[in-house]
């Protein structure tokens, strides 16, 4: 595999787009590009083993993964001093738009409603966005805050403020060594089931060295906490009719998505997936069983067959696709390892 890094203009003035592009060390000019984005509070990287086993099952194919703004190894960021304002999901729609002329499922599906025909079609891993009602629903089980139904989640409502500096100040960001983190995770349920190399890629991607010999979070928790806070979770639910290519949506059987945040639909309980996939208007659905709500970091190798069933498998898509890109946009990526060209129906 060939693994290379570069750092683009993002769409808004000063900010950089952190980019991994991977594709095989040997063989015809990549002619077919995907691109995914990470999670909140996540990063690039964590997905590396399910891109490499597309990468290696398709000849032609490219996977170009992006760094969230202040997530990962974004630069316009001091982790030692965090900046907490500005930040705005669709921000991030727009950086991915960026990309791709030239992240979270949801962020992916905004830049498909703000460029339609952006991507030949979407396979998204539990995308959080979500009517407005069972978002309130979602806040409540969370918060135990009534206020939620008086007042919608906007970034300066009090009560949300409130709500996500105290999820904020209650994570730890800083530990001794790579061990301990290593050890505190064996304790958390949310981590006791992922795949080994997708845990260790986490470990090793989701924190940097602090000039005192620490370890600490990239994604430092008043930056998550801002991410949370510019969410547009019931916009982007409300432009999923706009979104006409076709969609995969996956869910886990065990997520708290599918447990515990459900409500009535004309005399149907519905879960957040279900209600997306039924407003995507052309979509299918999968669900993992035994998976939680972070499936691709549980069971990448599920995802990797899945995803290359739908994205590449269906009617000779991906040989389609290949066809199709051969008179479409060219990229020229410039960096440490010398300039890859690619060329692309993105």
């Amino acid at each position: 595999m060939l693994l290379q890094h570069f750092t683009l203009e993002g769409s808004s003035p000063g900010i950089s787009i952190v980019c991994s592009v991977l594709s095989a060390a040997i063989g015809p000019t990549p002619t077919v590009a995907l691109l995914y984005h990470h999670a909140t509070g996540f990063h690039k990287e964590v997905y590396y083993p399910i891109m490499e086993t597309l990468v290696s099952n398709h000849t032609g194919l490219i996977c170009i993964g992006i760094d969230a703004r202040n997530h990962g190894d974004r630069k316009e960021r001091d982790p030692e001093e965090p900046s907490e304002d500005g930040y705005v999901w669709w921000n991030s729609a727009f950086d991915a738009v960026k990309v791709a002329e030239w992240f979270g499922g949801s962020v992916l599906l905004a830049a498909e409603v703000l460029r339609p025909g952006l991507f030949e079609r979407l396979y998204l891993v539990e995308p959080v966005t979500m009517e407005y009602s069972l978002m309130v629903r979602w806040l409540e089980e969370f918060s135990g805050n009534e206020e939620i139904k008086d007042s919608p989640p906007h970034p300066d409502a009090p009560w949300f403020r409130t709500f996500v500096d105290e999820m904020a100040s209650k994570r730890k960001s800083t530990w001794p060594t790579r061990d301990d983190v290593r050890s505190n995770f064996m304790t958390k349920s949310t981590f006791t089931n992922w795949d080994h190399e997708c845990l260790e890629l986490h470990l090793k991607h989701w924190l940097y060295e602090t000039p005192t010999g620490q370890v600490a979070l990239k994604c430092h928790p008043r930056l998550e906490a801002a991410t949370f806070r510019g969410q547009g979770m019931p916009r982007l639910f409300e432009a999923l009719t706009m979104v006409n290519i076709p969609c995969r949506v996956v869910t886990g059987s065990e997520s708290y998505f599918v447990t515990t945040i459900t409500m009535m639909v004309d005399g149907k309980i519905r879960t957040m997936t279900e209600q997306i996939a039924e407003r995507l208007p052309n979509s299918t659905e999968l669900m993992v069983s035994n998976a939680g709500h972070l499936s691709a970091l549980e069971v990448p190798e599920v995802i990797a067959e899945d995803a290359s069933r739908f994205l590449f498998g269906s009617m000779g898509l991906f040989e389609k696709m290949l066809y199709a890109a051969e008179s479409e946009l060219k990229l020229v990526f410039s960096g440490s390892g010398g300039p890859v060209q690619v060329q692309a129906k993105l």
